[in-house]
Parts: C-alpha cells; sequence; structure tokens
C-alpha cells in the first residue's frame, strides 16, 4: 500500500480585541451578535506543525506537550475534508479520502486559557496552514475554517487592524467576514505592553460565559444596539487619523462595558483580579496627571493586562509604573518583538528589574523616535505607598503582521 505523509510549520499571531466580541446568534456556524475589531500581536503566536498521514488512524491533537480532545478541533478537520473533496484537491496527486488523518503539533509562547486569546493564534495557524497545505486560493476561505474553530481566530488571518463583520443573517454567513482596516505599518509607534498577572486556566471559558450572558444580561442586548455600531465607526475612525486619545477613550470603555455585562450576567462571571483593577486605576490617574489619555487597557475574559500606548510616551509611563507598584522582581519573565531595538530591550530589562538608567532609556528613545513625552513634575497618585500586585511576565510588542509559513 502506498503511504503518502505531507508536513507544513505555521506561525499564527494572537490577537486583542479593541471593540469586544461577546456573543453568538448562530452557535454552529460561530456568527456573532456585533461587530468587533482587533489588532494583531506578533510576539504572541502559536508555531504549529501539521501532518497530513495516511497512517494515521484517526485525528490528533498535541497542544504544549498535551493531547487535546475538543470537538472544535473535529468541526475544523471536516470542513477542511468537505473542501477538499468537493473540489478535488489533493496532496501529492492523492485525493483525500477517509483514511486520511490530521495530526497537530503546537506550542504557544504564552498560557492557554488564561485570558490571553490563546485559542485565536491556533485556530489561524491551524486554519492557514490546511489552506496553504491544500492550496486553497481564496482568503475568504481560509477566514471562514478559522472562525468555525474559534470565532476571533478570524482575525488572526488578517495583520495589523481588523474588522470583523457580523453580517445580517442568522443563517447564512456568507456576510460574515474579516476587512483589514489598515496595515502594521500605518500606525508603526504603536506599542503594546502585555502585563500578566496569572497563569491559571480560567475558571469558567469564553464559550460557556458567552451562552450565559446571552440567556441573562440585559446589558448584552443594549450595548449591541446602542454602544457597537457607533464605537465600531469611530474607532476606525481614530485608528486611520492615528488619534491616540479617541483610540485609547474607545478601547477602556469597550472594555470595561464587556467585564459590566459579566457582571450583568446570572450567576455573574469575574475575570478580573485585584492587580487588573490596580491597573486600571493607574492607567486613569496617570492620564488625568496629564490631563489626555496616553495610555490605553484593555482586558479580554481574563485578569491579564494589555496596555496601549505610543513609542514617545514610554519613558513617561516607565518612571510612574516603577513608583507606583511594587512587585517581585525576581520572577519577572520579559519578551520582547524580535524586531525592537537591542539597546532598548537591554535598557528596559534592567530599568523594570533594576529600576534605573531611567535617563538612558530616555535619550535612545529620543534617538529613534525623534520625539519624546517628559514629566514636568513628579506624577502624585491617590495612595501614599506603592502598591503590591502580581506579575508573572511583562511583553513588550509592535504591531504583528498575520500568519506565515516557516517550513
Amino acid at each position: 500500500m502506498t503511504t503518502t505523509c505531507s508536513t507544513i510549520t505555521v506561525q499564527a499571531p494572537m490577537n486583542i480585541a479593541l471593540i469586544k466580541y461577546w456573543g453568538k446568534k448562530n452557535k454552529d456556524l460561530i456568527i456573532p451578535l456585533n461587530d468587533s475589531i482587533s489588532i494583531t500581536i506578533n510576539s504572541l503566536c502559536a508555531i504549529t506543525k501539521i501532518t497530513v498521514d495516511s497512517n494515521l488512524e484517526n485525528d490528533l491533537v498535541i497542544i504544549n506537550g498535551k493531547i487535546e480532545n475538543n470537538c472544535r478541533f473535529e468541526r475544523v478537520f471536516n470542513e477542511v475534508r468537505n473542501i477538499i473533496d468537493r473540489r478535488k484537491r489533493n496532496v501529492n496527486g492523492e485525493l483525500l479520502n477517509e483514511n486520511k488523518y490530521f495530526k497537530i503539533e503546537s506550542k504557544t509562547n504564552f498560557p492557554i486559557a488564561a485570558g490571553l486569546a490563546s485559542s485565536a493564534a491556533g485556530f489561524a495557524a491551524i486554519s492557514f496552514g490546511l489552506g496553504s497545505l491544500f492550496k486553497f486560493k481564496e482568503l475568504k476561505e481560509i477566514v471562514r475554517i478559522a472562525r468555525i474553530g474559534s470565532g476571533s481566530a478570524c482575525r488572526s488571518i488578517l495583520d495589523g487592524f481588523v474588522h470583523w463583520k457580523a453580517g445580517n443573517s442568522d443563517e447564512d454567513d456568507s456576510e460574515c467576514i474579516c476587512e483589514q482596516i489598515t496595515t502594521i505599518s500605518h500606525w508603526k509607534e504603536l506599542r503594546v505592553l502585555v502585563i500578566t498577572s496569572s497563569e491559571e486556566r480560567k475558571k469558567i471559558g469564553s464559550t460557556e460565559a458567552m451562552q450565559r450572558s446571552v440567556l441573562t444580561s440585559k446589558l448584552l442586548q443594549k450595548r449591541i444596539e446602542e454602544c457597537v455600531p457607533e464605537r465600531i465607526e469611530n474607532l476606525k475612525e481614530a485608528i486611520l487619523n492615528k488619534n491616540f486619545p479617541q483610540f485609547a477613550e474607545i478601547t477602556m470603555a469597550e472594555s470595561n462595558q464587556l467585564h459590566a455585562v459579566c457582571l450583568d450576567t446570572y450567576p455573574p462571571i469575574i475575570y478580573l483580579n485585584s492587580t487588573s483593577f490596580a491597573l486600571m486605576e493607574f492607567v486613569h490617574d496617570f492620564n488625568t496627571f496629564y490631563s489626555s489619555p496616553l495610555i490605553a487597557y484593555t482586558f479580554d475574559a481574563g485578569p491579564n493586562c494589555f496596555l496601549f500606548f505610543e513609542e514617545k510616551t514610554f519613558p513617561l509611563f516607565y518612571n510612574s509604573f516603577k513608583k507606583c507598584f511594587n512587585y517581585s522582581k525576581d520572577l519577572i519573565k520579559i519578551n520582547f518583538d524580535e524586531n525592537e531595538n537591542k539597546e532598548i530591550k537591554k535598557l528596559i530589562i534592567e530599568g523594570f528589574l533594576k529600576e534605573k538608567l531611567l535617563n538612558k532609556i530616555y535619550l535612545i528613545f529620543k534617538e529613534n523616535n525623534g520625539e519624546i513625552l517628559k514629566g514636568k513634575e513628579e506624577i502624585q497618585f491617590p495612595w501614599l505607598e506603592a502598591k503590591q500586585i502580581n506579575i508573572q511576565q511583562l511583553l513588550l510588542s509592535k504591531l504583528g503582521d498575520g500568519p506565515k509559513i516557516l517550513e
């Protein structure tokens, strides 16, 4: 009997929603209740090896060394098999048949099920890899396959800022598509600092939480009808004009409303922790002191924080951050975008861990960007002593591009 085996390795980024996706109007087709907008972050990614082998006896999914059994993977695999059978596509000249199965070996550089949108990166990698392996010509096919696996995964197929449109139908997903708002090069000054305060698996997963909210939260329906449409248009405008204050206010309002919906759900869903609230308070006090939104936060369905700011703001943020918080510096792991300036990397590591070298950071940022923000006086926060917070990992990243084939 002839044995056929083909492999491909893909890296796919996670994305973080700015306008939140929460709830489905069709659970089978994964059609969301409302549009959403996201930003892609390459530094948080899944690297996935896909093997198509006639000797496999069933589909096998291994994530971070652990075998996963989830019906969402089978839905993706069956959809791919259906497309191939319909179009008579093949691998190495052979039609896919019932004896052909998929083996997925995926690793993430961030904890799964901890509110860091891990499923988005994973299903984007699987969908892009299978689409590339079987030579799917239309990107919208790959986007749809990713969405069937995990709704937010469809936004990771494109780079930069992405608009996921829900469409008008509950039964037909032809209008449920993703469009790029603009590329990563449009707003190259934008940075995101990912602050991981917990790597524990969430008590309640997003899928179950969404279903509970749809059934019990009156605020969710009001949000869909009255808030989201206006915010979608205003955020797109802010992105295209690189208007950070407008971007910041919409992003934070969306994050707050998501977690308000979670509390309005019965029984309530609580994702944020004490570190989350301390960081939120810090951002608002910082912005109030400087009379402008210079930093924005967002939280997905978890306690881990995503801070957005422009490059020129980082030294000002850094100086305030280290004065306002105590945290276990020995346990911190700091990761960076692979394209970040090496000297900046070194100085930031020393600064966060040793609390010094601020002036050198000023000089490096000014040399590289030509503009920097400095405080005229020392910022005074409402609390008199530095707060104790839990930080397990810091990651400073630029915006990310989409999936790519590694081998």
